[in-house]
């Protein structure tokens, strides 16, 4: 499922449109450029934004940690959910 909606980032900024999308991780993960640490926040590594590749072998090794996860701590029958979101100006959108 993917939803779009405008957000302001505060009084003096441009509007932004959100999509946010969810879904199976294999399908959402592909997509992926970036992802949160555990806290939410864009991992960084000597002040650069890290560049996750979720169609590459990053992905792949992400996906096997989820379903490890899963399986070890989830009850029987669970399905991990992944939401991804990004945003763009309404010029791009």
């Amino acid at each position: 499922m993917t939803v779009a909606y405008r957000i302001k980032e505060n009084a003096e900024s441009e509007a932004v449109v959100r999509v946010i999308m969810k879904g199976a991780p294999e399908e959402v993960l592909k997509y992926c450029v970036h992802k949160l640490d555990d806290l939410g926040f864009e991992n960084e590594h000597e002040g650069e934004k890290y560049t996750f590749d979720g169609a590459g072998e990053e992905g792949l090794n992400y996906l096997e940690d989820v379903v490890e996860v899963i399986a070890s701590e989830g009850e029987c029958g669970e399905k991990p959910i992944t939401i991804a979101y990004r945003d763009y100006s309404i010029v791009e959108f």
